[in-house]
């Protein structure tokens, strides 16, 4: 946890199920960082029973898997996770993009807005002088 807290990661590899260790509340701890809500975090487990996985996905976990795994499930896991990660920070920050814009957008719409309402309040006078005449 002082590692990751250190130095975050883009993927956690955690072991669920290892002596001493709670890997679930880890895993939920993970999550709770700053940095640890947009890493990918696979679990891995010796456990193939469903109530494990859901546990696992409930404590924050991206994806569980069943160990021992070939090799290239795990390769591709962990790029399927990192693919997932990369798209979703891209829209994180396509989304702040367009706040930022909305946001100077409706500036803009307000100083338009005072200035209008100044120069009507501003003409009032002189035009009620040459309607009265």
């Amino acid at each position: 946890m002082r590692a990751f807290r250190e130095a975050p990661a883009d993927l956690v590899l955690l072991d669920v199920v290892a002596p001493g260790f709670e890997g679930f509340a880890t895993c939920k701890q993970l999550r709770e960082l700053p940095a640890g809500a947009r890493a990918a975090i696979v679990c891995l487990t010796p456990r193939s029973d469903t109530a494990t996985h859901a546990r696992a996905i409930e404590a924050g976990a991206d994806e569980c898997l069943t160990k021992p795994l070939p090799d290239r499930e795990l390769l591709l896991t962990i790029r399927s996770a990192l693919r997932f990660k990369h798209l979703a920070d891209e829209l994180a920050s396509e989304r702040d993009r367009i706040r930022a814009e909305r946001d100077a957008a409706l500036t803009e719409q307000r100083l338009r807005d005072e200035t209008i309402a100044l120069v009507v309040h501003d003409m009032k006078n002189p035009l009620a002088g040459v309607i009265s005449n």
